[in-house]
């Protein structure tokens, strides 16, 4: 065969065109007959008890849920009984204090300071009067009785009463930075919130009502 009859001329017939048109479905697409799945298991409830130790006891309540029905009505609570959490079941009054000799209503010797620290610890949102004092300090001498009377007043609300010897707890004076005598410091929740210097026994009451 020769080179020419490998070309196609320019003036050779149009090829047959197609004259069907593509096929087209006649199906309809599936539809789902069924519903989707629907969850029949109840949302988690939580189980875990609250930490123990920090409600303020002058909100403290009991939890007394009556749960009142009939066959055809869901239990439900009765709204009317007290609520509270169980961390206030501990009230201050039965805090136990790491150091034995500190007690409410009292003003406590505190000897070091690793007792000093661990009684604000114990603390937690209670009003913490520390009294730094001396022996050779007469005003501190005058206002002890004052202040015995006011702690025995206070035995009932959330307020504990500390003393500080600075010659015989000097680590502890240090650490406060006390500088004169007496000197009444006021913590809550481990923290300085007020400071008098001098013997003044209605500043320092206002200051335990203003604090509490």
């Amino acid at each position: 065969m020769s080179k020419e009859a490998d070309k196609i001329p320019f003036d050779t017939p149009n090829p047959p065109v197609a004259t069907c048109n593509p096929p087209v479905a006649t199906c309809d697409p599936p539809v789902a007959t069924s519903d989707p799945p629907v969850a029949t298991c109840d949302s988690p409830v939580a189980t875990c008890d609250l930490p123990v130790g920090i409600c303020d006891s002058n909100d403290t309540k009991n939890i007394e849920i009556n749960n009142k029905s009939s066959d055809d009505e869901p239990k439900q609570p009765d709204f009317d009984a007290p609520t509270s959490c169980p961390c206030c079941n501990i009230k201050t009054s039965e805090i136990k204090f790491s150091v034995d000799n500190v007690v409410k209503g009292e003003v406590s010797v505190i000897k070091t300071k690793h007792d000093f620290l661990n009684i604000l610890n114990d603390a937690n949102n209670m009003l913490v009067v520390v009294d730094f004092t001396a022996t050779w300090c007469g005003p501190c001498k005058r206002i002890m009785p004052e202040l015995i009377k006011l702690a025995d007043i206070k035995k009932n609300e959330n307020v504990l009463f500390l003393k500080v010897d600075v010659d015989d707890n000097e680590e502890t004076s240090l650490h406060c930075g006390i500088s004169c005598m007496p000197t009444f410091q006021f913590y809550k929740n481990n923290i300085k919130v007020h400071e008098i210097e001098g013997a003044d026994i209605s500043a320092i009451q206002t200051s335990i009502d203003k604090h509490l």
